[in-house]
Formats: C-alpha cells, structure tokens, sequence
C-alpha cells in the first residue's frame, strides 16, 4: 500500500504531505460520523433543518473561504522565495477588512433573520441567528489557516484539524444527548470552528507574530492581490452552488419529509466528496510553489486526479451495487424513498471530487477559462432546478450531467494548456 501511495503521489510530495494527508481523512472521517450520528439522532425533518442551515452558513462562508485561498496562495510564492517581510505585510493588510466582514455578515443575519427562517419554513428565527453568530467567531481563521497551508507547516495543520474534529463530535454529540437537538448539533459545528481559530493563532511561526515594519525590499502589489479575489471567488461561490445550493432549492420546493429524505441520501454523496478532500489541499501551494519555481505542474495534476478517481471509484461501486445496504449501515433505517437517490449523488459527487481537484489546479496558475465556464454551469443548474423540479431524481439527473461535462472541459483544458517543465 505504501509504495502503492507513492506511485500515485511520488515520492517528495508523499514525504512532504502525509501527515496532512492522513489527519485530512481524520477530520473528513469526524465529519462524517458527525453526520451519522445526526442522522440517527435527529428525525428526517430535524435533520433536513440542520442540513440546510450548515449549507446556509457555507454560503456565508464562501468569502471567507476565499480569502484563505489567496492567503495560501501568495504565503506559497513569497516563501518560495524566502520573502518573508512580504508574508507579515500581506497578513495585516488583510486583518482589519475581515474584522468589518465578519461584523457586516452578522447583522445581515440580524436583519433578514425572520425572511431566511420563512423562506426555509423553520417556525422560528433563533436558528438562523445561531448561525449568523457561527460564522461571526468560527469564520475568523481565514487568516491563519491560510497562512499556514501556504507555508506548508503540515504537521501544525495536522494537530489543528484533529482536535477540532474531535471538539466537534465531542460538542455535538453532548448537545444533541442533552436534548438541544439542532440547535446543540450547530453549535457543536461552530464550536469547533472556535476552537480552530484560537489554536492557529499560536501555531503561527514566531517571526510573523512580531510586530509588523511597514515597507519591503519588494512592495506588495496590491492590485494583483485583489485582482485574484475574483477568479477565487467565482470558483468558490460556484463550486458551492454547485453542490450545495440543490438542498437549499429542495428545501424550499419541496415538503419537509422530502427534503429529509434528500438529505439522508445525500450522506452517501457527502463519503465521496469528503474523502479524498485532502488531496487538494495538499495539491494547491505545491502547484503554486512548483509554478513561482518554473517546475512543471501537469504531471502532479495527474497523480492527484488518479488517487482522487481511485477512491471515489470505490466508493461509488459500493453505492451502485449495495445502496439499501449502505443506508441501513450509515443510518440505521433503510428509508426506500432514499435508496434510489443514492446512486444518483455517488456518481454526480465523484465527478465533482475532480472538478474541486481541477478548479484548484486551474485556480493555482491563475488559469480563468475554466472559471468562467464554472459560472455558466452553475448558473444553468440552479435554473435548471428552478424550472424542472417535479421529482428529486430530475433534480439530481441535472447535478450528475453538470459533474461529467465539467470534469471532461477541465481536463480538456488542463492539457491545452499545461506548462511543459523546462
């Protein structure tokens, strides 16, 4: 298995990143037997409610998801040429903006707290406001997150995600034993988020926590900082709607025990898309680093999508063939309304497993046709799912033909335009 993992991998990149690696599949394990558990705790109605708030709070998210990506970005290319002036500077400029994001998001949430709450029919608005306080203190660690993916240090991001992982099953698990129901499974959700932020504060190297000297030997160029803001964020926003803005649109189409059944259901398609998860936060600053450096990038592109198909594949195969099996495993009760669903987000979730790994790659190397063409997708899937939504299975046939077109363009594109290595 070893040498296995290091045909696919090679072996710099398996030496350099195993360990992010393995506790990467730790926390996507903890996320799912968070999920699990919730799926058994909380009956199909409550489970549809928590569902579609964590989706809720992910879209609120997708910014702050994008400031860390161009964080881990640029922290990669400064460090791949030890400018480490230009990582303190490029660290305070961002810090006072999201202080005021955060604030702005949460009194949004305050705001138009009682319209969410209808337009996702839950009877009160206590949820939401919840989940606007979630994202006010669990979303701060953009900063430091990124920082530190961007100077690769693997093994303080690996402690950071383990114990946050196991803060969250701890948290949600007593919450929702306590009688909180959904209330205690997000704040468990958020908790942990809590906890990642304060935990990375003190994993930063010691010479970026000293204070910050304005000027460089080479002054930030702001414009091309914030110009990549765009093709980061249309990737992100879109990826999210992507795979997540279907169960907000069942959620509101359809009935209460509809939308739990999807979201049952949707636990097989949350295996295929977590699992792999980590080989593309291991894959984006060595494709960045690789790329400040002149290396060539393609052929690390391809050993990621080979592991990434291999597992999902698996998985998959065991969904197609046994998918009352897998239900009945994962949530203790068979629900015939959601077997078959299943197979429907196994396939369309493995082929956007590949499509996370190929925005990444085309993200790295500031590639925009594939940007745009993401935007155009998810701007016909979610009218797609508008306009035809009669059954659960004509909203999932859209996801799986929308998954497979954009996995063939990404790797099409890939191969026009990939940098041969000097």
């Amino acid at each position: 298995m070893r040498r296995l993992i290091k045909f696919i991998f090679g072996e710099s990149l398996f030496r350099q990143s195993a360990l992010i690696f393995v506790s990467s599949v730790f926390v996507n394990v903890t996320n799912l037997v968070f999920w699990l558990y919730m799926v058994r705790k909380l009956d199909p109605q409550d489970y549809g409610v928590l569902n579609s708030l964590v989706s809720l709070m992910m879209f609120f998210s997708v910014p702050l998801g994008v400031l860390q990506t161009v964080m881990t970005r640029y922290v990669a290319k400064f460090m791949a040429h030890d400018r480490k002036d230009d990582v303190k500077a490029l660290v305070y400029y961002f810090a006072k903006p999201l202080v005021f994001f955060l604030i702005f998001i949460f009194f949004i949430f305050i705001l138009w707290g009682r319209g969410v709450a209808g337009f996702l029919r839950l009877q009160s608005a206590g949820l939401v406001y919840l989940t606007g306080l979630g994202l006010l203190f669990g979303s701060s660690a953009a900063i430091t997150m990124g920082s530190l993916y961007g100077l690769q240090k693997f093994k303080e991001v690996a402690f950071n995600t383990v114990a946050s992982g196991l803060v969250k099953l701890g948290m949600g698990f007593s919450l929702v034993a306590l009688g909180f129901k959904v209330a205690g499974a997000l704040l468990g959700f958020i908790l942990s988020s809590v906890f990642a932020l304060v935990f990375s504060l003190f994993q930063l190297p010691s010479w970026l926590r000293q204070a910050h000297h304005h000027g460089t030997k080479y002054p930030l160029d702001k414009k091309e900082i914030n110009y990549y803001f765009i093709p980061v964020g249309l990737a992100t926003l879109c990826f999210f709607v992507l795979t997540n803005m279907d169960v907000i649109l069942v959620k509101h189409y359809f009935d209460a025990t509809s939308a739990g059944y999807y979201s049952v259901a949707q636990m097989v398609g949350k295996i295929v898309l977590f699992v792999p998860g980590a080989v593309g936060i291991v894959m984006f600053p060595k494709i960045v680093e690789n790329h400040a450096k002149n290396l060539d990038t393609y052929v690390l592109l391809k050993r990621c999508l080979w592991a990434v198909g291999g597992v999902c594949g698996i998985v998959t195969i065991f969904a197609l063939l046994f998918p009352g099996s897998i239900l009945k495993g994962l949530t203790g009760h068979t629900h015939p309304q959601a077997i078959g669903l299943i197979k429907f987000f196994a396939l369309s979730m493995t082929f956007f497993a590949l499509v996370n790994i190929l925005m990444l790659y085309h993200l790295s190397l500031h590639n925009m046709k594939y940007i745009y063409l993401l935007c155009i997708v998810s701007f016909f899937q979610v009218a797609g799912i508008w306009f035809a939504h009669s059954a659960l299975e004509q909203v999932l046939s859209i996801l799986l033909i929308d998954s497979v077109f954009l996995s063939v363009c990404g790797l099409w594109l890939a191969s026009k335009e990939k940098v041969e290595e000097p």
